[in-house]
């Protein structure tokens, strides 16, 4: 087991949790947690890459991780757009590495005949498009009709 991706309806990790897992480089925390408690991952040393995916940073304490895995190189996965929210929020913004996550972008757009929404999501490097043709770049600007 190198990877941990936790289920998309936890809402608690609880206070050393995950410490001490040698073994683990990487761990996804879905949206739905909403507390986690000190040192929740602390003196897991393989730990390089952990992905988050709340547009606003959950408050948490420093010490989810110890003081050695922050001077490490870590990388913390944030969705696109949140990233200067993550490097000024406690915690998150000792992380050596912060990087927006391409696959949580999301375009939305509606015609100016009112037809229905289009909505585009990049999945896995690849556009999702739903309810319409529209194709756009990834700043968000239509280059196909």
């Amino acid at each position: 087991l190198r990877e941990i991706r936790l289920g998309k309806n936890l809402r608690f990790i609880g206070f050393g949790a995950f410490s001490q897992l040698d073994h683990i480089k990487a761990i996804d925390i879905p949206q739905s947690v909403q507390t986690i408690e000190n040192m929740a991952f602390a003196y897991s040393w393989e730990l390089k890459d952990v992905t988050v995916h709340w547009e606003t940073p959950l408050p948490i304490q420093f010490d989810i991780f110890d003081n050695e895995q922050y001077s490490r190189e870590m990388t913390l996965h944030v969705p696109a757009g949140t990233k200067d929210s993550y490097a000024s929020a406690n915690g998150w913004g000792k992380f050596s590495a912060i990087v927006e996550d391409a696959s949580s972008l999301s375009i939305s757009a509606t015609k100016s005949d009112n037809k229905p929404k289009v909505t585009k999501k990049l999945l896995g490097g690849k556009f999702i498009i739903e309810n319409g043709k529209l194709n756009h770049n990834l700043q968000g600007q239509i280059i196909v009709r």
